[in-house]
Formats: structure tokens, sequence, C-alpha cells
């Protein structure tokens, strides 16, 4: 079991002209300095993350914050802040960390960590999506419940996820086309299902 003192913090850097292609509106980065207190969680080996020089201890892979009352971590935790359900991803409601699901015997849903969090919409809209490894889809949390974006699976691990202009859903990672030999790296959800881009 590690014990850490989460702290977020932000940097900022301007170089030069921005770039010709600009990205589709994302959940703000973390862009405050707050501690959540100590916080305690079994953490596994996660390998490189994108919280280095932004939380002190391995276990944490990626944060992503919406407000001071809304900021997502997903890694190889388990039990987050001491709470059973908070199995490799928690969300922060400014006052206390909470799971996102359950697999109905007290674990959350998933068993395996993510490469991929990424939020979408506002309010009571708002997704969040998560590509567990192992699980080849991207599932989508909303109303308190967990369901696959897709009734179709790609035969690997998805690294990354986008939103085209046009709506639909991109996935990147490490598939093969063994399952599919159209799709090969590179995938667009369409009409429910995975197809080649």
């Amino acid at each position: 079991m590690a014990t850490v003192g989460v702290l977020l913090c932000v940097w900022s850097v301007s170089v030069g002209a921005p770039p010709r292609a600009v990205r589709p509106a994302r959940a703000a980065q973390v862009n405050s300095y707050s501690t959540f207190g100590t916080v305690s969680y079994g953490a596994g080996s996660c390998g490189v993350d994108e919280t280095a020089g932004v939380v002190s201890a391995p276990g944490i892979k990626k944060i992503l914050k919406v407000s001071n009352t809304e900021i997502y971590a997903v890694g190889c935790f388990t039990d987050f802040a001491g709470v059973a359900e908070a199995d490799y991803v928690a969300r922060w409601d400014g006052t206390n960390w909470h799971a996102l699901g359950s697999d109905g015997s007290g674990n959350g849903r998933f068993d395996s960590e993510s490469e991929v969090l990424e939020i979408e919409g506002t309010g009571s809209s708002r997704r969040v999506l998560l590509a567990p490894i192992g699980e080849n889809s991207v599932f989508a949390f909303e109303s308190g419940q967990w369901s696959n974006v897709s009734s179709t699976e790609l035969d690997g691990e998805i690294l990354d996820v986008e939103r085209l202009d046009d709506g639909r859903l991109v996935a990147v990672g490490d598939f093969d086309g063994v399952d599919d030999p159209t799709i090969r790296g590179i995938a667009v959800l369409q009409d429910g299902a995975w197809a080649p881009a």
C-alpha cells in the first residue's frame, strides 16, 4: 500500500507560432496548485506515465482536470483513497475521491489499468472514456454506468482516442489486423462498430 500526498501543478510554455492543426477541445489540464491530502492506494508498476513532476509516486498514469471539483485519475492503483471500488480510475469532487462504477462484488468495473482517459461533454452530458488494457475497446461512463462504445473489439491495445470534427471517434494502437485485416493501427467508430479509417 503506497501513501502519497498528491500535488497537482501547472506550467506554461509559449514558443513561436501556434501549430497549423488545431486539436479538438479537451478537458483542461491541471492548471493550479491543489493538494488533495494524503492518498493511500495499492500501486503496481505502470511504467512511463504522464504525471512525472506532478505526482511524486508511482501508480497514477494520467490526471485530467475539468474543474476544481471534477478531476479524474487513472493508473495501476486499487482501492484509491481507501475506496474499495476505486480501482484503476477515480474521480475527485472537490472534497473526496470516488469510484466510477463497480463490478458488483466490491471492486472496480475493470481489472487492469488504462492507457486512455478522455473527457467529453459538459454537466449532465459528461462522458468519461477509458480503454483498459486487455479489453480491446473503448468504454464510456455516463449516468453512473459503463458501456462499450462498440459492438466489436479490436485485436490489440488502444493507445489513444480522439474525436474527429465530424463527431466520429478514432482509436489508434497496437492492433495488427489479425481479426480484421483491413484495420491496422487506426480505426474509426462507425455505426457502433470499429471500421478501417
